[in-house]
């Protein structure tokens, strides 16, 4: 597993990213108020390090969030919550490159399992349930939520 490392060659639309969307909670009160820049970037890794410091927490935490994630309903509200959630967890999976052909089989069922039945249904008649891919069943269920939208 490889190690979160800090880096000030990170192009600056990944600082964005990075000090934005990926962090909440704790994690997002250590690096507020850092300004969103190169040099800032290496700081703020290095005080997620210090803090987070271990992968291999921060992978069971993102895979626990994703099991623990209450199955949705079949209204598109419900499923938008729901397909939010998993994509932010899967996102972070990807930043600490952990998602893998092995573990996004694993996710596939395990996200699939949680969806009602009449959507497993419908992205079955669209030839999407049968993905192994988490990327390909993500981006067919949010087809199947702006379709009942």
């Amino acid at each position: 597993m490889q190690q979160l490392t800090p880096t000030l060659a990170s192009p600056p639309w990944k600082n964005s990213i990075f000090f934005g969307s990926h962090h909440s909670g704790d994690a997002a009160q250590l690096i507020d108020g850092l300004p969103v820049s190169n040099s800032h970037y290496a700081q703020a890794m290095e005080l997620l390090q210090n803090r987070y410091g271990n992968p291999e927490m921060l992978v069971a935490a993102y895979m626990n969030a994703i099991l623990n994630t209450q199955a949705p309903s079949a209204d598109a509200t419900s499923l938008r919550e729901f397909h939010d959630k998993i994509e932010t967890n899967i996102r972070c999976l990807k930043m600490l490159r952990e998602l893998n052909p092995t573990n996004s089989t694993l996710l596939v069922s395990i996200i699939k399992q949680k969806l009602p039945q009449s959507v497993q249904t419908q992205m079955y008649r669209e030839n999407a349930n049968g993905t192994r891919d988490v990327q390909q069943l993500l981006a067919a269920l949010h087809k199947e939520i702006n379709a009942k939208c």
